[in-house]
């Protein structure tokens, strides 16, 4: 895994947040797993976040979201304290209890204590073209 790493808090006050994040990464049909979450905002599925960050911890294996729910979640998100999301190329992408088992992760979004948000890349995924464009895009100065 290829490490991209930035602060959650831009030196002109800006916070980025997931869905800052999200916007610059290609769409995709991944299957999005949130192995770990805690944060503020509205939790998937009418759930309240407290019920979202107790279910993602019961379930050990995490949370499955398609795309486009990750996304709606991520939009919805005041700010993101902690969390590890990592993305798995499978064809299922209900959401729900995560299906992944050990793949190895396309890419993984992880938000350490409200300072640093760290993206990885599985190395053989992508192309170095391809890289190199989401890491210019992962540039919010």
């Amino acid at each position: 895994m290829r490490d991209v790493s930035f602060p959650m808090h831009q030196p002109s006050g800006r916070l980025i947040q997931l869905i800052d994040i999200l916007d610059r990464l290609p769409d995709n049909r991944w299957v999005w797993v949130v192995r770990e979450f805690w944060g503020v905002g509205v939790a998937p599925h009418d759930m309240s976040m407290e019920q979202f960050e107790g279910l993602v911890r019961a379930e050990g294996r995490g949370y499955a979201l398609s795309w486009p729910a990750l996304r709606e979640f991520a939009a919805q998100l005041e700010q993101t304290h902690d969390c590890t999301i990592f993305s798995v190329d499978e064809t299922e992408s209900s959401g729900g209890s995560a299906t992944a088992g050990e793949e190895r992760p396309i890419v993984e979004v992880r938000a350490l204590d409200s300072g640093t948000w760290v993206v990885s890349f599985e190395e053989g995924y992508f192309s170095a073209e391809s890289f190199n464009g989401i890491v210019a895009r992962l540039n919010f100065e």
